[in-house]
């Protein structure tokens, strides 16, 4: 597994029951065809995806986000800085948990101030907007 398979994961997770084409997810994560092609052929060989590419097992995906992304992906929080919240400082987790502890991801544009943690990959905080939530 490669850190945008989960951003890849997560994408098609959200267009389940609507069509679309790898150059779609291509062209809304900011990633090239190929690295879709790549991704979705990894997440078939782990089971995180149907044969087909166009499901995923939900449950083998959420004990992988639970349980293995934290070991395989890593991170430990670096110096405060101004950034885009994430983990538990993001909505909607913002609201449900308390915490003294804002983490970031590094951004000057930004007014929030928090631990600096990098993102799974570069690009994700760029375009965060359109990356996960907006449609194809």
């Amino acid at each position: 597994m490669r850190p945008q398979d989960v951003v890849v994961l997560l994408k098609v997770l959200l267009l389940e029951g609507t069509s679309w084409q790898s150059k779609d997810l291509a062209h809304a994560l900011f990633l090239s065809p190929t690295e879709i092609s790549f991704s979705l052929k990894r997440s078939r060989y782990a089971r995180l995806l149907d044969g087909q590419g166009r499901h995923v097992a939900r449950q083998t995906f959420l004990g992988f986000l639970l349980y293995g992304l934290p070991v395989v992906f890593a991170t430990q929080p670096g110096a405060q800085a101004r950034g885009l919240p994430t983990a538990h400082s993001a909505a909607p987790l913002n609201q449900q948990v308390v915490a003294e502890q804002y983490y970031v991801w590094p951004d000057a544009q930004s007014d929030t101030r928090g631990s600096a943690v990098d993102p799974l990959y570069a690009r994700v905080p760029d375009h965060l907007g359109r990356v996960l939530l907006e449609p194809l």
